[in-house]
């Protein structure tokens, strides 16, 4: 059980430095992360080759 509390506080302690409230942050990360996907997807199904 100490794990899980241990990895909780953690995990907790890095998403508080992400959460800056700058919403063009917010819209960065989330360009970001559905380029991954798209690129990811497109990797995939063979699109990007």
């Amino acid at each position: 059980m100490n794990g899980v509390s241990s990895l909780s506080l953690s995990s907790g302690s890095r998403i508080r430095r992400v959460q800056t409230g700058v919403v063009s942050n917010y819209a960065a990360l989330v360009t970001l992360g559905l380029t991954a996907l798209l690129v990811g997807f497109g990797l995939y199904e063979g699109w990007l080759l």
